[in-house]
């Protein structure tokens, strides 16, 4: 009886003493481009991404490494207001902005901005289907993105 009421117990008893979870405060002091976080994406290498109205912030816990837009630049971030972020299969990170799309190679360490004319408005979420198409909900509606012709075209819903 004793070593079942022993069995019962310890896992309760080891169980309790496991560390609470912390947080830690991570403001504009700490190197963040902005408070305003609009969007967050932990990518597959680990980093935290945030998204502000002042650029893209990736975080390896202890620094930050802020992106933004430099006029002139087509190798920079297309638009400092970020959005919505995505990191498609092939690890590329979609950064959905205000005015546009952008794409951030991770290896090559730049950027790659996609004019779409077509949308016209802010892109508030990124997905991805299993043919590697880029499903893109804005203000304006739902388009799909073929990142092989660099084309979007809008897709009609109930809600059009």
């Amino acid at each position: 009886m004793l070593l079942y009421l022993c069995l019962f117990i310890i896992p309760f008893i080891s169980f309790s003493r496991q560390q609470p979870y912390t947080f830690e405060h991570l403001t504009v002091a700490d190197g963040l481009s902005h408070n305003k976080i609009q969007c967050i994406l932990q990518d597959k290498q680990g980093y935290m991404w945030f998204g502000t109205i002042y650029g893209l912030n990736r975080y390896d816990g202890y620094n930050f490494r802020k992106f933004e837009n430099i006029p002139g630049d087509t190798l920079t971030l297309g638009n400092n207001n970020v959005v919505s972020l995505y990191q498609g299969t092939d690890e590329t990170i979609w950064i959905g902005t205000s005015t546009m799309l952008s794409s951030y190679n991770p290896a090559k360490e730049t950027f790659r901005n996609y004019n779409v004319s077509s949308l016209q408005s802010v892109i508030h979420d990124i997905k991805e289907d299993e043919e590697g198409v880029l499903w893109l909900a804005t203000g304006s509606g739902l388009f799909s993105f073929d990142k092989k012709t660099d084309k979007t075209r809008y897709v009609a819903t109930n809600d059009s």
